[in-house]
């Protein structure tokens, strides 16, 4: 694969390189200073991969590691090959640009993250005011996004979608913005009340509509005020300090093999401690529609 039109984009704090236009990050000027660069080529020698839980567009990815760096592979389809914190290698046939984005700024990205130091979840994150936020997480189904939607179409701002970076910024936690668009599904569309002309339908579902607004995007940090776990759990309730990093874990986006033992997961106990120091951490019932769902929203924004 060759592409020769090299692009700049920010997201996450971060200034990434890249030969390709990537959907959904907002593009920014060329520099000489970047933090991330993205290169296609083909990787040599990836060792031996174990199944993970990470899906994209219905497809499972394997995990492998080495000295140098941590793979991710979806066979036959498109592998990374991550490097400190600073190096995505790409090695696919595929030239779409929507495949290749979608692929690019979920778990790889996350992984580059995660080996720079911020604790990655899946869920979503939004701007309540000028400098607080709120994450959402939750298992699949649960609402995650469209409880952000609910939120944004009430005037907030969104943050992050399906992979939320907090970050401990001298010694608080800080929710990473990452780029302006949050993705739902045509059911949230039309119970939100969501206007289809300012929609995209995008390549992961046929029945998904990604909402993208640069223009009330805030890149500054945010710091976190709250979060919200949604489930179906009879006895909803604030989660204790001490459970906080179990808690956590269940939502860890990337794979769990990157945080099972040693030193990664000693860093993740002593980053959920320090969030659960500083935030109440509650689990909240699925909304069971969107009436109660606007009248969550209306009192949290009171």
């Amino acid at each position: 694969m060759s592409f020769t039109k090299t692009q700049f984009f920010a997201a996450f704090g971060l200034i990434i390189k890249a030969p390709i236009p990537i959907k959904g990050l907002k593009k920014v000027k060329e520099t000489d200073r970047f933090d991330i660069e993205i290169v296609f080529d083909t990787i040599q020698n990836i060792p031996e991969t174990e199944p993970t839980k990470v899906k994209r567009k219905g497809l499972s990815a394997s995990f492998g590691s080495d000295s140098a760096a941590d793979y991710l592979v979806w066979e036959n389809e498109i592998s990374f090959k991550l490097s400190n914190g600073t190096l995505m290698v790409v090695d696919t046939e595929e030239t779409d640009v929507d495949f290749l984005s979608l692929f690019i700024v979920s778990e790889p990205l996350g992984m580059l993250l995660f080996q720079r130091g911020d604790l990655l979840l899946h869920g979503s994150a939004i701007r309540i005011n000028g400098h607080s936020s709120i994450i959402f997480v939750g298992e699949p189904g649960m609402g995650k996004s469209t409880t952000a939607a609910a939120f944004v179409k009430a005037g907030c701002k969104i943050i992050s979608d399906d992979l939320v970076a907090i970050r401990i910024i001298d010694q608080k936690p800080y929710v990473i913005p990452s780029f302006p668009q949050i993705k739902i599904w045509k059911k949230s569309v039309d119970g939100l009340g969501y206007d289809y002309s300012q929609l995209e339908k995008i390549v992961e579902g046929t029945n998904k509509f990604a909402y993208y607004n640069e223009n009330i995007f805030d890149e500054r940090p945010a710091g976190l005020s709250k979060l919200y776990v949604i489930t179906n759990e009879e006895e909803p309730g604030q989660v204790s300090e001490i459970h906080t990093p179990i808690e956590l874990l269940k939502y860890f986006a990337l794979p769990e093999q990157l945080i099972q033992s040693g030193v990664p997961m000693q860093e993740h106990f002593q980053q959920s401690l320090q969030i659960a120091s500083h935030i109440a951490i509650e689990k909240i019932e699925k909304m069971p529609d969107f009436a109660y769902l606007e009248n969550f929203v209306k009192e949290r924004l009171k």
